[in-house]
């Protein structure tokens, strides 16, 4: 079974995302192991570099690494992402979704990222962020098995 990895600065806060995570990952626990890692990040002068930091160890070296970025490449439609994550959980045993804080995510982060991936042209909280984002895994999953649940 394929792994999709989810990192977010944390600790997460808000008690309804909380539930729509509970949710999305018994939803997607049909298709994939879903693991979302929210590690606490101490307040520091430079955030950036704290959250790099802290969230690539919890990163798995052989996954293929997506940041989440509103200025990365954007999709038409939900079928076009669900094209372009079936060939990336084709050629890789899982992949890691990077979400970065308030204040974004630093450039080395992007750099050594396989790709930049925008869930909108808005700016979202990374709370909702990751909300969206697992809505549109699910969502993926289903248009790649065709399951009725996107229609």
């Amino acid at each position: 079974m394929k792994r999709l990895n989810i990192l977010i600065p944390g600790p997460l806060k808000f008690d309804f995302v909380k539930k729509g995570i509970k949710e999305y990952e018994k939803r997607i626990s049909g298709f994939a192991e879903c693991v979302i890692k929210a590690p606490k990040v101490k307040k520091k002068k430079d955030i950036l570099k704290e959250e790099e930091k802290v969230l690539k160890a919890h990163m798995e070296t052989r996954f293929y690494s997506i940041v989440l970025d509103h200025r990365g490449k954007s999709f038409s439609s939900s079928e076009e992402f669900a094209k372009y994550f079936e060939n990336v959980l084709r050629n890789y045993p899982g992949i890691n979704f990077i979400i970065g804080g308030s204040e974004g995510l630093s450039e080395n982060l992007k750099k050594e990222a396989n790709s930049i991936v925008s869930l909108s042209p808005l700016v979202f909280n990374h709370e909702l962020a990751l909300l969206v984002l697992l809505e549109v895994i699910y969502r993926s999953f289903c248009i790649i098995n065709k399951h009725p649940y996107h229609r």
